[in-house]
């Protein structure tokens, strides 16, 4: 009884430390995604418009009170005219980043591609990866064919497993 209550404690020690470090990331991106909307000089309600989202929904997703998808990142990236990799380079500064003019990035694609190249590059069958994620691999499956909308949450999982950033999807 003593091994099984130590190892039940063990195993919650190490999801709450994973669980602590996704939300920390998922709160730098949703504070990252309000400074760089401030520096392009977008109200609430214009960047709103411009990224097709219900004004109510942006200031959850600021607070990160929402679960981002990949559609919602494009939408965000799109709008604000930046490179999906500048958005997740937490270490390049606000200032630096480059914002340009309202442009389509197809986020879901280049992240798919990208997701391929990167499994096939490790040698991983799409089973083995989708095993060591902790995701489904029907779910893997849709994933790499565009067919789902991703969370950042599963993309995180991924990227873990593979030893990298998301950043890292998001590079040329």
């Amino acid at each position: 009884m003593f091994i099984f209550t130590l190892l039940t404690y063990t195993m919650y020690l190490v999801i709450f430390n994973i669980f602590e470090s996704i939300m920390e990331l998922m709160e730098i991106l949703a504070s990252r995604i309000a400074r760089l909307r401030k520096k392009k000089w977008y109200s609430q309600e214009t960047f709103a418009k411009i990224t097709w989202f219900n004004r109510a929904y942006i200031s959850p997703m600021e607070k990160w009170k929402i679960n981002l998808t990949l559609k919602s990142i494009e939408k965000i990236v799109n709008g604000l005219g930046v490179k999906p990799k500048e958005l997740f380079d937490f270490e390049k500064n606000i200032q630096d980043i480059n914002l340009g003019a309202h442009k389509t990035n197809n986020i879901i694609a280049k992240f798919s591609r990208k997701l391929v190249d990167i499994r096939y590059e490790f040698l991983l069958s799409q089973e083995e990866l989708a095993k060591q994620s902790r995701i489904s691999r029907a779910y893997m499956w849709n994933i790499e064919r565009w067919e789902t909308n991703t969370t950042l949450w599963t993309i995180e999982q991924i990227a873990d497993t593979l030893g990298l950033e998301i950043k890292d999807f998001f590079e040329r």
